[in-house]
C-alpha cells in the first residue's frame, strides 16, 4: 500500500519537485481534503450541549434581592455571590452563573462594574434539582 501511494509515475514524482501523481491525489490528497473540509465545517458549529438551557427551570423567573459577597470573573463563566433574604426575612446564600468574561467585555460590562458589598437585583431562571 504505502509502495503504490508513494511510487513514481511521472519525473519528478511525489518524492521530487514535479507533479504528484493522479493515483497519489485519489488515495491521499482527495481524502485529506474532505476530512480538512468537514473538521472546518464542524468547528463553526456553536455547542448547545454546553451552552443548553436544561439545567435551568425556565419556566418561571426569580428575583433576587441582596448584597454582593464575592465575584469570580473568570472563564468559561462569571460567578457572582450573594446574601439575599427570603419572604420569611431568613438569609440565604446564592450563587449566579453569568456569562463569561469575554462575552460580558463585548457587551460593555468590564470587571469592576460590581464590588463586593453593592446592593443588587437579580433577575434569572433558578437551577433544576437532580
Amino acid at each position: 500500500m504505502i509502495q503504490e501511494l508513494f511510487r513514481r509515475d511521472e519525473p519528478g514524482g511525489v518524492l521530487g519537485s514535479g507533479v504528484s501523481s493522479p493515483l497519489m491525489y485519489r488515495k491521499v490528497f482527495a481524502p485529506l481534503l474532505a476530512i480538512l473540509g468537514f473538521m472546518m465545517s464542524i468547528s463553526v458549529v456553536p455547542a448547545p450541549a454546553h451552552h443548553a438551557p436544561s439545567g435551568f427551570d425556565a419556566t418561571e423567573t426569580i428575583t433576587l434581592r441582596g448584597v454582593i459577597t464575592e465575584i469570580r470573573w473568570a472563564n468559561p463563566h462569571t460567578w457572582f455571590y450573594l446574601d439575599a433574604t427570603d419572604r420569611g426575612g431568613k438569609a440565604v446564600a446564592w450563587r449566579v452563573q453569568g456569562e463569561g468574561p469575554v462575552w460580558l467585555a463585548r457587551h460593555g460590562t468590564a470587571l469592576g462594574f460590581l464590588k463586593v458589598g453593592d446592593r443588587v437585583t437579580i433577575k434569572s431562571y433558578d437551577a433544576r434539582d437532580t
